[in-house]
């Protein structure tokens, strides 16, 4: 058991959210200890002791795939298409208009 695992038990009711941070979830066919209505969300939230939960499962690592897809999501922030050209640049200097001093001269030059 962890320490903040441990900080929980002997602790009051904790929401399936709280239980999370710690890394536990209510055991199988676990009740709840106690609802308690939340203006927030204008719902019933439910309490359970987080003694009588299990630790979650291990993290897995990320499949490759997933990698890739979080790498592509990452460089279409810090890229764009150039509008004239259509090749890939960093924001910055699509920004700061170096690109469009490039393709100037690239235009020269192949003339």
């Amino acid at each position: 058991m962890t320490s903040r695992n441990a900080e929980a038990v002997g602790a009051e009711p904790l929401s399936r959210t709280a239980l999370k941070t710690l890394r536990l979830k209510p055991a199988p066919a676990q009740e709840p200890v106690k609802r308690v209505w939340s203006h927030k969300r204008r719902a019933h939230i439910e309490l359970f002791d987080p003694r009588l939960c299990v630790p979650m499962p291990a993290k897995r690592p990320s499949s490759i795939a997933q990698l890739a897809a979080l790498e592509a999501g990452r460089r279409k922030v810090t890229h764009a298409d150039c509008a004239g050209c259509a090749h890939n640049f960093d924001r910055h200097m699509l920004d700061q208009g170096v690109i469009v001093l490039s393709m100037q001269i690239d235009t020269v030059a192949s003339k």
